[in-house]
């Protein structure tokens, strides 16, 4: 299986393929947990977007874009240096986080992370109390990785359907959600549960789109000021994305139960989760059981990452 490590992103500077360099750059960052270097690599990043976008809008003449491009290998090379010599990860299926990228990147290793907050006491969930709303919001930009949202979104509609307690629910699905397509559809479908699933960049916020496709980051505070507007009526956020715990820590300021991810979740991982926790629900449980029965459906399908969600309650 293919492999990211200092090596195989020297070849690729080498090679002048800067954009997939950067990429992978990230990701072997993002496995280390150096948020700091990541934050400088994401600055480097947008430098060679813009200057792609200034190539093709033919305002930046070859000779400098030529200086401009060695300039951020040069970056590059020099956050090489700051990475062990034995930094590696393997390429597998595509992950939930920033990608600058559509190749596939790699799978995270399990974190230490605790799944919940034992010491917080559990509190009654509404779940049973009537017809819920669940307002699926995805976003998957063009330059991002691709997940497989759809089917992730297919294969909840089809449990919910099978479920027990099916006429307790309704779905409501946005695709290519931008900032503005967020806040509208929380006003306009009033909805009791929301799930975001797409791509996420840790402490720079959640990936939506912007007019052209592209990505936009959406900040925690922002998302967390948001939600606070509809802390009377939003019951729990699933934030099916790498490195959400920091969007949850916001969002769970005002809303009962937020799901956030702490490291890198593989797509089969967060897919399999999310169908287990709308499963559970279906079937009458509270939030707390949905929470747990997702956990265990990833560790009975074999697959890496149960203790990658984490549940946040209310205070």
């Amino acid at each position: 299986m293919p492999v990211i490590n200092k090596k195989t992103i020297t070849e690729l500077l080498a090679n002048g393929d800067t954009k997939k360099a950067i990429s992978d750059l990230r990701l072997l960052v993002k496995s280390l947990g150096n948020n700091d270097l990541d934050s400088s690599i994401i600055l480097q990043a947008g430098r060679f977007s813009r200057l792609q976008q200034d190539i093709l809008d033919g305002i930046i003449r070859s000779d400098e874009a030529s200086i401009n491009e060695a300039n951020i290998r040069k970056s590059i090379l020099h956050f090489l240096k700051q990475i062990p010599e034995d930094a590696e990860i393997q390429t597998g299926e595509p992950l939930r986080g920033i990608s600058t990228t559509k190749p596939k990147s790699g799978a995270s290793s399990e974190p230490v992370t605790p799944v919940s907050q034992p010491d917080q006491p559990s509190r009654p969930s509404p779940v049973n109390e009537g017809p819920k709303k669940i307002l699926f919001l995805g976003a998957n930009p063009e330059e991002t990785t691709h997940l497989r949202i759809d089917r992730e979104a297919r294969d909840i509609e089809e449990g919910l359907k099978l479920a027990q307690q099916r006429d307790r629910f309704e779905m409501e699905t946005k695709w290519a959600v931008r900032v503005k397509d967020l806040r509208r559809a929380i006003m306009e479908e009033l909805p009791q549960i929301v799930h975001f699933s797409g791509h996420g960049g840790g402490e720079e916020g959640l990936i939506l789109e912007n007019e052209s496709g592209e990505s936009q980051l959406v900040n925690s505070v922002a998302l967390g000021n948001l939600f606070s507007l509809f802390a009377d009526q939003v019951e729990c956020v699933l934030l099916n994305a790498c490195y959400s715990e920091a969007q949850a820590n916001e969002i769970v300021r005002h809303v009962p139960y937020v799901i956030g991810m702490n490291k890198a979740v593989p797509d089969k991982t967060a897919i399999e989760f999310a169908v287990a926790f709308y499963d559970a629900l279906g079937s009458g449980k509270d939030y707390d059981f949905a929470f747990r029965y997702g956990c265990t459906a990833v560790e009975l399908e074999g697959l890496s990452g149960s203790l990658i969600p984490v549940l946040k309650r209310k205070a």
